[in-house]
């Protein structure tokens, strides 16, 4: 589970208590645990460029229990859609496309200053919908949805973090008045397979297929 603070919607000392659910199939009964999430830091900025995440602390508490890691959260992300409907989760921001956006268009990244990028993913999108449309059950449809979500920002992460770490140069320097364009093609990219990966690669790299067939 991955936890992301929208900028302004969390105060740093507030606590949010939970309850989380585990069952499946094996199990005769759901496994249920009370949590408590406190919000103890915000992130440390260093500079650089602007799409790369810094590093920062997080508590959890459980049953009075206390454990500190060092780590890197995702960012936030929202969805955009054709008409800026919400969709059918609609705890999840979401804003209409802008006037440049095609259903080929995976995303674009907003730079909130001080660091911090904001991802917005077009729920709309040609390659995504055609998986999703075809999916009857609710639950899985919950499933490639998130499948998407999250491999999309992933990979639109994957330009801002090489392009935070390039050394101040000539080369950076030119890049720069091309950077938003550099984002809209990388993301039209990753839409067009991300799908793919998320559903293909498990079913055909796992121990199974990688195992040598004499052991």
């Amino acid at each position: 589970m991955t936890f992301s603070a929208l900028p302004g919607k969390v105060v740093p000392g507030e606590e949010y208590p939970f309850s989380i659910s585990l069952l499946d199939d094996a199990m005769p009964e759901p496994v249920n645990e009370n949590l408590s999430l406190k919000v103890v830091a915000t992130r440390q900025t260093n500079g650089g460029g602007g799409g790369k995440n810094k590093d920062h602390k997080t508590t959890t508490e459980e049953d009075g229990d206390t454990e500190t890691n060092d780590g890197r959260a995702l960012p936030p992300t929202k969805w955009l859609t054709r008409d800026g409907r919400a969709i059918s989760d609609g705890n999840q921001e979401t804003e209409e496309w802008p006037d440049w956006f095609t259903e080929q268009d995976g995303g674009k990244v907003d730079d909130l200053g001080d660091g911090l990028m904001l991802f917005g993913i077009n729920y709309d999108n040609a390659h995504f919908r055609r998986f999703l449309d075809r999916e009857r059950d609710a639950l899985n449809k919950k499933v490639i949805t998130e499948q998407y979500r999250v491999g999309m920002l992933v990979l639109m992460m994957g330009l801002e973090d090489a392009y935070a770490r390039m050394e101040q140069s000539e080369s950076k320097s030119a890049l720069e008045d091309s950077i938003d364009d550099i984002r809209r093609l990388a993301a039209q990219g990753a839409a067009t397979v991300v799908m793919s990966i998320a559903k293909t690669l498990p079913s055909i790299v796992n121990p199974a297929s990688v195992a040598d067939p004499d052991d």
